[in-house]
């Protein structure tokens, strides 16, 4: 029997716990056939791959490795930031401006400084 000619009264009348079972076997099923899906694409996948020669691991390499940034060239390179602020006391360190300042920043300022004070140039 389909679920979907299921009466909406039998799944009513059906308990909590009774509806939660179902649920958790739907989720299941649902599932498993995703994974059955996604093996089939890899099978067609693969067989494209060899029509065209094309061994299906160099594929899968290089899908992986563009999908995570790795190899890939990107143009000019990172170009390191110049301090706009510098430490009080101990000049090897520093901070851009740029994403949450450090620590020895949020001391100062919760000490009732400014980071103006601290500013280069």
């Amino acid at each position: 029997m389909a679920l979907h000619n299921i009466p909406l009264e039998t799944l009513e009348a059906l308990s909590i716990e009774a509806l939660e079972e179902l649920k958790k076997d739907i989720e299941k099923t649902i599932a498993k056939k995703q994974e059955e899906r996604l093996e089939q694409l890899k099978e067609e996948v693969r067989q494209m791959a060899e029509r065209l020669g094309v061994p299906f691991e160099t594929l899968l390499e290089r899908l992986t490795r563009e999908r995570s940034g790795k190899g890939r060239k990107s143009g000019a390179p990172k170009r390191k930031l110049p301090w706009r602020f510098r430490h009080p006391t101990d000049p090897d360190k520093g901070w851009t401006g740029r994403g949450l300042p450090p620590k020895w920043l949020q001391e100062w300022e919760a000490s009732g400084r400014s980071r103006e004070e601290l500013r280069i140039g």
